[in-house]
């Protein structure tokens, strides 16, 4: 660790040896240290609370739910596509029973559902 003094106690320090307004210069001086003080508690508490196994677990939610999202993301943009082929197919070929576009929806669904297995399966 540093011994190097923090800035609030070093303007502190500097305030109290102006000769100027010496009662403003010692409140204001006075405050700086006050708050220095409040600032390490809150740095003290923050530092205990990240690494209690209550951070950890709602960290570890945040995680997942992250991964959640970025996969469902994922899913819509894959089943837009899927969407827009298939539209763009049966506008296009109404009097052909054959649509590959329909085909690649399928696909993409299948492989949505095995996606959501895997997960299922991941402890």
């Amino acid at each position: 660790m540093s011994n190097k003094q923090p800035e609030a106690l070093r303007l502190a320090d500097n305030l109290e040896t102006l000769r100027m307004n010496t009662a403003t210069n010692d409140q204001a001086a006075a405050e700086l240290r006050r708050l220095y003080a409040v600032n390490q508690q809150w740095e003290e508490k923050a530092a205990t609370w990240l690494a209690s196994p209550e951070a950890m677990a709602r960290l570890g939610g945040y995680r997942d739910l992250a991964q959640q999202l970025s996969v469902a993301l994922m899913q819509k943009e894959e089943l837009r596509e899927a969407l827009e082929n298939l539209m763009a197919g049966c506008v296009k070929k109404v009097k052909n029973w054959n649509f590959p576009q329909y085909d690649d929806a399928a696909r993409v669904l299948i492989r949505q559902a095995e996606r959501a297995e895997a997960t299922k399966e991941q402890p």
